[in-house]
C-alpha cells in the first residue's frame, strides 16, 4: 500500500458525516445505493464501509470479493449509470470500503424508481419541489456546447486508437476501476456519446480532424526573432489535431 493511500483514508476519518461524507458500519447494499444516489444527485461524496460515524472500525470480510460485487450492484441498480470508484483501503489491520462518488452529469439519479437527495449529513428521498430543481439544472447544463450532438459526426471521424490509449492510461493510473473495453460505452460512460451521437466535447477529445467542424480549436505557435513586433518568424506552426495530440505536440516542441 502507498504512504498516499494511508493518508488518504486517514484524512477521511478525521473528518465528520456531512453532505459529501457518511460512514457505514456495516454493508447493506441497498442502504449504500441510497447514499451513491444522493451523492450523485448533489455535490458527490465518499461513503466509508466498515466503520461507524464515532470512528469504530467494524471492517469487511473479503473485501476484494465484496468490492466487485458492491461495484457491479450500483452500476446495475443507479440509472443513468454512475461514475464511481470502490477502493479497499487499510485501518487498524482491518479491510474497509472507500466508494467515491462524482457530481452526476446526468441528473437526477434514480435508485430502485426513486430519487435521493442528501441533506447536510442525511439522505433523504427527493421531494417535489428537489426534484423540479434538479430536472432544471440538467436541462441548462444540456444547453452547454460541449455537451451538444455533433450530428454530422460518424465513428469514422473519431480516432478509437486515442480512446483506447485513454482507457489504458485510466487504468494504469488506479483513479478508475473497471472502465469499459470498448470505446463506444466508454465514451457512453462519460456522456461523450449518448444516443448514437458523439457530443462536441468528443470531437474536440479524440477526433481524427477536429477543426473540420470546430476551426476554433486550432492552436497556432509562432516564435519571433525578437518580440512579436518583429518581422522575422523563426517558427510558426498551427496545431489543429485533437486535444490531446496537441497537447503532446506542443510539449514535444517546447522540451
Amino acid at each position: 500500500m502507498k504512504k498516499s493511500d494511508v493518508n488518504y483514508i486517514q484524512d477521511l476519518l478525521q473528518k465528520k458525516e456531512s453532505t459529501t461524507l457518511e460512514f457505514i458500519a456495516h454493508l447493506d447494499k441497498v442502504e449504500v445505493a441510497k447514499v451513491i444516489c444522493s451523492f450523485l444527485n448533489r455535490d458527490g461524496g465518499h461513503l466509508v464501509v466498515g466503520v461507524e460515524d464515532s470512528q469504530l472500525v467494524h471492517g469487511i470480510k473479503n473485501a476484494k470479493v465484496i468490492s466487485t460485487e458492491i461495484q457491479n450492484y450500483l452500476i446495475a441498480e443507479i440509472v443513468p449509470e454512475p461514475a464511481i470508484s470502490v477502493d479497499i483501503q487499510k485501518v487498524d489491520k482491518k479491510d474497509v470500503l472507500v466508494i467515491t462518488v462524482w457530481k452526476g452529469t446526468n441528473q437526477p439519479y434514480i435508485f430502485n424508481g426513486a430519487v435521493y437527495y442528501r441533506i447536510a449529513a442525511t439522505t433523504i428521498q427527493a421531494n417535489s419541489k428537489q426534484l423540479s430543481e434538479l430536472i432544471h439544472k440538467e436541462t441548462d447544463r444540456n444547453q452547454r456546447w460541449e455537451t451538444k450532438s455533433a450530428i454530422e459526426v460518424e465513428v469514422e471521424d473519431i480516432d478509437m486508437n486515442e480512446v483506447l490509449d485513454c482507457i489504458k492510461d485510466g487504468n494504469r493510473s488506479e483513479r478508475e476501476h473497471s472502465l469499459p473495453d470498448d470505446p463506444l460505452q466508454f465514451l457512453s460512460k462519460f456522456g461523450l456519446y449518448k444516443n448514437g451521437d458523439f457530443t462536441n466535447a468528443a470531437v474536440v477529445l479524440f477526433g481524427r480532424n477536429p477543426a473540420k467542424y470546430f476551426p476554433q480549436v486550432r492552436v497556432r505557435l509562432s516564435v519571433f526573432r525578437t518580440d512579436k513586433t518583429g518581422q522575422q518568424l523563426l517558427y510558426d506552426k498551427i496545431f489543429d489535431e485533437n486535444l490531446f495530440k496537441t497537447i503532446r505536440s506542443i510539449t514535444d516542441f517546447l522540451i
